[in-house]
């Protein structure tokens, strides 16, 4: 309880030299939502890959990039890449998982109830949505998100702690790897259109309303491993990391 408390205190004190981030991110879902809306009954009835993309960032997008730079990833030294504000942290009389514990604290608070919000403004304002889906199957639907925002999505306080890099990593490779993600990411989706005859949010819809008990208590056993992960991932790395 007391590495939670200490996290915590660290998580206030990083957000109160962010002011605007919230904001920032507010905005930025706002409009990625509303255009999702507007489009999702054309995607229901034929498909779509841009909206599967688009859909996708509301859960892989990290809020890192809305932070001021003081607490954005930067290099720290000739070969470490992280979050200034981490180094710091590991200066102070704390344990590691009181580091740990930070990085998903902060990244919940960012991301999470804007997503939430997001998910129920599907709901709200589409009305072929609500007379096709009940209550507990669009909770299943949320639950099934929400938790891939977890076990997808923590990959961003998993690198604020530190991410190493190669002299040959740094010579534009790292812009290389960013869009190569993004084609893979493309192409996986266009793929699963051509198998599937429709796009991924479709089918998860589908799943939620056929088992909608299965699919919440499956998403949040995958959100579980995924806290289990990342947090043995983060410890590992800042044990082997020479930030010095």
């Amino acid at each position: 309880m007391k590495e939670w408390k200490q996290a915590y205190s660290l998580t206030k004190l990083e957000l109160r030299h962010s002011p605007y981030t919230f904001i920032t991110l507010l905005i930025f879902y706002t409009v990625i939502t509303s255009s999702l809306i507007m489009i999702f009954t054309t995607y229901m009835e034929s498909g779509f890959v841009g909206f599967d993309i688009f859909f996708l960032f509301l859960f892989l997008f990290s809020p890192a990039w809305s932070r001021i730079k003081e607490f954005q990833f930067q290099r720290i030294n000739s070969d470490v890449y992280m979050v200034p504000f981490v180094h710091l942290c590991q200066q102070l009389p704390i344990s590691l998982n009181t580091i740990i514990n930070n990085r998903f604290i902060l990244y919940f608070i960012q991301a999470f109830p804007i997503q939430l919000l997001s998910l129920s403004s599907f709901y709200f304002f589409i009305p072929e949505l609500q007379s096709q889906v009940n209550p507990l199957e669009y909770i299943a639907f949320m639950v099934f998100w929400l938790s891939f925002g977890i076990y997808a999505g923590f990959v961003s306080p998993a690198s604020d702690i530190g991410l190493e890099m190669k002299a040959t990593e740094k010579k534009g490779l790292q812009a290389l790897y960013f869009i190569a993600f993004f084609a893979i990411v493309i192409a996986l989706f266009t793929g699963f259109h051509l198998i599937f005859k429709h796009g991924f949010v479709y089918w998860t819809l589908k799943l939620a309303i056929a088992q909608p008990v299965l699919v919440i208590l499956i998403s949040i056993l995958l959100a579980w491993l995924g806290i289990i992960y990342w947090k043995r991932k983060m410890r590992k790395t800042l044990r082997t990391i020479d930030y010095f």
